[in-house]
């Protein structure tokens, strides 16, 4: 279930009006602030309303792929209409799906101060802060009324948003409805649209509807414009989320202690594997080359082998097999051989292997027979976070 509460201020920073939403549904509102009301607003987005008047709404057109450097350069773009400083001022910034419009939201960082004062002196804590015009869309070709009360409408005209009451409204729109590009207008009211609507030269679509406000909210979505960004962004200290995930962190922790115990051990049994290992072909190489020093098995196995290559071995000698083994295994970091068994009488050299997965075998059993060699595989079982198996190596005739 989704639960918004919105918190409407006035000029004076005081509260004007509320109301509750749930799942888009207006269920309550209100115009008194108390321990009711505190009760309603418990696990709800808060989001408060500042007033139009206090804003500078609008559309910009910035092309280009780059978002970053777009939004960087809005600013500049909107200072032409702005009568302050873009030093005194905090910008609020939404790029619209594709399009090189920038939506953007604009007030004194003063009078943004002075109403998160007075939201704090309430003990009100807003997850976002925008305004009622920032919530009305329009297409690019019409503009948009919404008809709030009886003396007061929320216009978008394609390019800017804005309230007025009826008189500054339907002087405002007549202007407007003068350019070119504007063909429609869009009216949302609890009533159909007044006779001064109707005489402007554009097409005139109505929708009636049962509660303005809540036709107007509903339109509120987690990508709707939020002032608290930048420097206002209200993004919870290290603590505070460190407090909140204080069990979850405690689970996980436990998880990766028993999950470095479990890799210990496993380590210190791959590590005795590998010495055993070792002390085999170490074995076997001293049955091949008697006496000689051993430094390196595997290495001095495989230079063995360079040596005695055409020196008539056949091809299907254990030398030549474990030569191919190990060239083979050299593509696969994460097979590690645990036993090797060869049998003369079958031509065969039996391998006992681990691997990190189960595909791994079909990897090194696809490269031994495309070198030439008839290969079967054994069943593999899980051991631990790896798979042991055993490949059948015999040279094709």
């Amino acid at each position: 279930m989704t639960t918004r509460f919105f918190i409407q201020l006035d000029d004076h920073a005081e509260l004007k009006q509320w109301f509750l939403l749930r799942d888009d549904n207006l269920v309550q509102q209100g115009a008194q602030f108390n321990s009711e009301t505190r009760e309603l607003m418990q696990g709800a987005t808060v989001i408060g309303l500042l007033p139009d008047s206090e804003m500078v709404s609008r559309f910009i057109s910035i092309p280009g792929r780059n978002v970053k450097q777009r939004l960087k350069a809005a600013p500049f773009a909107l200072e032409e209409n702005l009568a302050s400083d873009l030093e005194d001022l905090h910008f609020a910034f939404v790029p619209k799906a594709g399009s090189d419009l920038i939506q953007c939201l604009v007030i004194d960082k003063a009078r943004f101060d002075f109403y998160l004062a007075a939201l704090e002196e309430m003990a009100i804590s807003c997850d976002a802060i925008t305004c009622t015009a920032a919530l009305l869309e329009a297409p690019e070709d019409a503009m948009a009324v919404m008809q709030l009360e009886d003396d007061w409408f929320v216009v978008n005209d394609a390019s800017t948003q804005w309230s007025a009451n009826k008189q500054n409204a339907e002087v405002q729109l007549r202007l407007l409805s003068n350019q070119e590009q504007l063909e429609q207008l869009l009216f949302w009211g609890e009533q159909a649209s007044a006779a001064w609507l109707n005489a402007m030269p554009l097409a005139v679509h109505d929708q009636i509807v049962q509660s303005a406000w809540h036709s107007l909210l509903c339109r509120y979505n987690p990508a709707t414009i939020n002032l608290l960004v930048g420097d206002y962004s209200n993004e919870e200290s290290v603590l505070e989320s460190i407090g909140k995930w204080r069990r979850t962190l405690q689970f996980a922790a436990a998880l990766v202690l028993v999950q470095f115990i479990f890799l210990s051990v496993q380590w210190f049994y791959l590590e005795s594997q590998k010495e055993s290992l070792k002390a085999e072909i170490t074995e076997l190489y001293q049955e091949v080359a008697p006496g000689a020093r051993v430094v390196d098995p595997r290495r001095q196995m495989q230079q063995l082998i360079k040596q005695r290559q055409g020196g008539g071995l056949s091809e299907s000698s254990f030398l030549l097999m474990l030569q191919g083994l190990v060239t083979a295994m050299d593509k696969y970091k994460d097979i590690q051989p645990t036993n090797l068994n060869y049998s003369q009488q079958n031509n065969e050299l039996r391998v006992d292997l681990l691997a990190g997965g189960l595909s791994s075998f079909d990897q090194l059993k696809t490269t031994l027979e495309s070198a030439g060699y008839e290969v079967s595989v054994g069943g593999a079982t899980a051991q631990g976070s790896q798979y042991s198996g055993r490949i059948i190596m015999r040279r094709n005739n």
